[in-house]
């Protein structure tokens, strides 16, 4: 059987050409395609694109992101200055390793609440304005979301 810098080499790649591994679980080699690969980075690593919504929030509304594995840009234009707000994170359940979500609005909002829906909360701002966006990025081994600088 050849060393792996004995086969030949290819160009281009279909999602059906495979791929050597070791399995951990099995004690063993064995073959992937590159699709299963492909499925797996999609299942573990978010995107590093943002999704915008847009909301004109008003006075007590909530706005929730999407509950996703994708990183989301959330984008607050209320009219002017509003007391209350509150942002709901992505459902602990669909959040993976790195995910992102980045908060901005056009106007202060006095006293903004952000809901970690399941996970927990490291850092997160309790006001903001037109000058103090955030980002929150999610650690799935502490189940927690933390205030990326």
């Amino acid at each position: 059987m050849p060393t792996i810098n004995q086969l030949s080499t290819i160009d281009s790649v279909s999602s059906g050409d495979l791929l050597p591994t070791y399995s951990t679980a099995n004690g063993d080699a064995r073959k992937m395609s590159i699709g299963t690969l492909l499925t797996y980075f999609k299942e573990t690593f978010t995107s590093p694109t943002f999704v915008t919504s847009i909301t004109a929030i008003e006075n007590g509304q909530t706005v929730s992101a999407a509950n996703d594995s994708t990183n989301q840009w959330i984008l607050l234009t209320p009219a002017g200055t509003i007391a209350t707000g509150t942002v709901v994170l992505p459902i602990s359940t669909g959040l993976v390793d790195g995910q992102e979500v980045m908060v901005t609005s056009s106007n202060t909002i006095t006293t903004l609440t952000i809901n970690a829906n399941g996970s927990t909360v490291v850092g997160g701002p309790t006001t903001i304005g037109a000058t103090s966006p955030f980002k929150l990025r999610y650690n799935l081994l502490n189940l927690t979301w933390y205030k990326a600088v």
